[in-house]
């Protein structure tokens, strides 16, 4: 996505003379709230910080699919959108497809997986660490 341009500064010589006695005092709050918008939106804007939601790094050596990793979350309602966002098969970068779900209200758990590299779909191999990010959001 572009960056957004910078927002020309509103001053009082863009108004007529008569509306400069009562239009100074907004002037002030509105070319802040630009620059602040303008700032955030060119890349201050962070996950779970500005964006409601939770971060988290899994990592796992494969067992078994009863052995699957599980956390707390720790958003105030209930998460409904979980994300990978980048994922490693033993230090070499993978496209990791998971499925994940809740159990006992507030436990994120990996229900099942496959990984995607070289063009095909596998299993996970017993024995492989597995490394992702996660993104969950209400």
């Amino acid at each position: 996505m572009a960056r957004i341009p910078p927002v020309n500064r509103i001053t009082l010589e863009d108004f007529s003379t008569e509306q400069r006695a009562w239009i100074g005092k907004l002037i002030t709050p509105i070319n802040t709230f630009f620059q602040q918008v303008t700032s955030a939106l060119n890349g201050q804007l962070t996950f779970g910080e500005n964006i409601s939601g939770q971060s988290r790094e899994m990592e796992f050596v494969f067992v078994s699919a009863s052995d699957y990793p599980k956390f707390k979350h720790s958003l105030a309602v209930r998460p409904n959108s979980f994300q990978i966002v980048n994922a490693f098969e033993n230090a070499d970068s993978v496209i990791f497809l998971g499925a994940f779900g809740l159990e006992q209200g507030d436990i994120v758990a990996l229900k099942s997986a496959a990984v995607v590299k070289n063009g095909a779909i596998s299993a996970l191999a017993i024995g492989a660490k597995y490394k992702f990010l996660l993104r969950i959001s209400p």
